[in-house]
């Protein structure tokens, strides 16, 4: 969860999941566990997928 700390405020989909996260209302600490669990959902698809990460745009 600290890092995703580091992916509040970028422009990718993490950083826009947060200030989505924000805009509902969430508290921080709420919305960076929302961050963490979209995180781990992306690296666990990676690991079961056998390709590279390709980020989709618009996501």
């Amino acid at each position: 969860m600290f890092s995703c700390n580091g992916l509040v405020g970028t422009k990718n989909r993490f950083g826009r999941h947060s200030e989505e996260c924000g805009a509902r209302g969430m508290r921080h600490n709420k919305a960076l566990k929302a961050v963490a669990r979209k995180r781990l959902k992306a690296i666990y698809s990676i690991m079961r997928r056998p390709r590279p990460y390709e980020e989709r745009p618009g996501t």
